[in-house]
């Protein structure tokens, strides 16, 4: 997981890509879920402190508040928040 700020809360995170052992790696409570073919399908997140069972598809992001509250964003709304204002947040 990488650090990223917005102002001026620094949160963990990580984006939800190839190879997928990172994430897992990365994110204890992320199950991964194949479609029939045996391709990614997404992450199932059963995120600690809620009862709520978020999916985390390709291109997601996986973030880590100071709190230790996760929650998911897609690009989107990740490149919005803590992007560097070109929409590349690496």
């Amino acid at each position: 997981m990488k650090t990223y700020t917005h102002n001026p809360t620094e949160v963990e995170a990580i984006q939800v890509a190839r190879p997928w052992k990172r994430v897992q790696d990365a994110i204890p409570f992320a199950h991964h879920v194949k479609e029939a073919s045996g391709a990614f399908a997404f992450f199932k997140l059963s995120m600690p402190g809620t009862l709520d069972v978020a999916r985390a598809y390709e291109g997601d992001w996986i973030v880590k508040h100071p709190n230790g509250y996760y929650e998911k964003l897609t690009d989107d709304e990740f490149q919005r928040d803590y992007g560097d204002g070109d929409g590349n947040s690496d």
